[in-house]
């Protein structure tokens, strides 16, 4: 760090008319300080479940850190006024550039990731191959293999409601209702306004002979359809005219339905 120290000195008392070198001192003040506002920025977002942003401060971080530290070590007998072998040697230093950016960019991520939630990356192509083979042995009555096939597809996509409710299906064919009911807490978790989980679901839990918690599903598997229904065919609204239309102002007005 002593040579840290030393560019900002010289830097900030050069000359003029040394402005390319002034330049170059410059340019790794600045690289220090953006490496040190990186580690501000690291020690901040440790935890931090935004990804995008742990990226951009670990490869800004790391490529900083990586020009900050072995720059003043190459180019320092260039200005201590230093030739021959150790000129030779220090500019060989150019090839530690991006092997040193690469470890800073890891330990930067590394760093930030402690305390992070897991990453959640589909794989949507696996789910979707796994959730058209378990249609097809649901098809043939094959529950089990069903079953491993939708696993594979939750497994792939974590968040495929129409895997765990044709999983619930099979459950709840094969007779598994206690695991069928935990699916289609899980599609309705997913997908509150979906009425056929409500509806399978209340079969499972009927089954059971939790009579009241099926009606309560029956129930609200009956207003949801109704919503829908309304949402795609609304009531005509009449227009009335003429005396017609008066009487309907008026009936309104004192609280009268014709």
């Amino acid at each position: 760090m002593s040579f840290v120290f030393a560019y900002i000195a010289i830097a900030i008392s050069w000359s003029h008319d040394d402005w390319p070198l002034r330049l170059i001192h410059l340019t790794e003040v600045a690289f220090i300080i953006l490496a040190f506002v990186c580690i501000v920025l690291a020690a901040r977002l440790q935890g931090s479940s935004s990804r995008a942003k742990r990226d951009i401060v670990a490869f800004v971080g790391g490529v900083s850190m990586s020009f900050g530290l072995i720059m003043p070590l190459e180019l320092a007998p260039m200005f201590f006024d230093v030739r021959g072998e150790w000129m030779m040697a220090t500019v060989g230093l150019i090839v530690v550039y991006p092997i040193a950016a690469v470890l800073f960019v890891l330990l930067f991520a590394n760093f930030m990731k402690i305390g992070a939630p897991p990453d959640t990356r589909y794989d949507l192509l696996g789910a979707t191959k796994a959730y058209q083979r378990g249609i097809g042995s649901f098809g043939t009555k094959d529950h089990d293999r069903a079953i491993a096939d939708f696993t594979v597809a939750i497994r792939c996509h974590p968040k495929y409601a129409f895997a765990y409710f044709k999983r619930g299906a099979a459950y709840l064919e094969k007779g598994d209702y206690d695991h069928a009911i935990a699916d289609y807490d899980k599609v309705i978790a997913l997908n509150s306004k979906l009425a056929p989980a409500y509806t399978n679901r209340g079969n499972a839990y009927r089954a059971m002979g939790a009579l009241d918690r099926a009606n309560a599903d029956f129930d609200q598997a009956d207003a949801l359809m109704r919503e829908e229904e309304l949402r795609r065919y609304p009531e005509p609204k009449m227009i009335r005219t003429g005396l017609l239309g008066v009487f309907d102002v008026w009936s309104n007005s004192r609280g009268v339905r014709p």
